[in-house]
């Protein structure tokens, strides 16, 4: 079986600095073609209320990034 690993990447900042710096590292990590990311801010719409989505996620993940 070849699954992905799974990279959850922290939360938006105001600071635009670490929003360049997380879109960057997903747009790397994923060019791999091993890695699963997700990214809060740039995931789709869920039927979910806000937190439960975002710890689910977070639990689900392999590897967490916080920035």
């Amino acid at each position: 079986m070849n699954e992905k690993v799974k990279v959850f990447i922290s939360s938006l900042c105001d600071d635009d600095k670490y929003r360049v710096a997380r879109n960057s590292l997903k747009l790397l990590l994923e060019k791999t073609n091993m890695v699963d990311t997700y990214v809060f801010e740039l995931s789709g719409g869920s039927s979910r209320a806000v937190v439960p989505e975002y710890l689910s996620k977070l639990e689900d993940s392999d590897l967490c990034i916080f920035i």
